[in-house]
């Protein structure tokens, strides 16, 4: 019997060996969101862009997969589960350094990493007047060579800097 156990650990080991399934880079359906890692080529002209993922314990075929192209300039890849480590390149040749895939969505430019997408400004509110105006302040302003669409002013006074309203 032991003998039978010990062929039957041999031959799935050196079944193991041969049928050694090839690193997929199709992420795993674990019902969350997919994470992107974004690229911005316009800093580097590459023909077509391509990705290619590693980590300490598996990696992918070089030079990787072409990357989705979104619009402009912009690209993105869909991060395999467990890759830590990337490169971008043009289908192999030239090509980034190794870089740390980062904690949150982000792209990479020609500067270096940066949040993706980027934050929207937000508006500052704008508060109506509280006081009605003291004076009528008649302003007139000559934009004949100005070419201002919309001209704004800022009317204040001196006494303590405050806006006049």
């Amino acid at each position: 019997m032991k003998k039978l156990i010990g062929l039957l650990l041999a031959v799935l080991m050196i079944a193991g060996t041969v049928t050694a399934a090839p690193f997929s880079v199709a992420a795993l359906d674990d019902g969350n969101e997919p994470s992107y890692v974004w690229f911005d080529n316009s800093g580097f002209g590459y023909d077509t862009v391509w990705t290619y993922f590693w980590n300490n314990g598996g990696e992918m075929q070089w030079p990787g997969f072409e990357m989705e192209h979104v619009s402009g300039d912009i690209y993105r890849a869909e991060i395999p589960d467990g890759m830590v480590h990337v490169i971008f390149s043009d289908n192999g040749s030239p090509q980034t350094d190794d870089l740390a895939l980062q904690n949150e969505e982000s792209i990479y430019t020609i500067d270096g990493w940066e949040k993706y997408p980027p934050e929207e400004p937000t508006a500052e509110p704008t508060e109506e007047p509280t006081e009605e105006p003291v004076n009528d302040i008649t302003v007139y302003y000559d934009n004949t060579k100005a070419f201002l669409e919309t001209p704004y002013f800022y009317v204040w006074d001196d006494s303590d800097n405050s806006p006049v309203t």
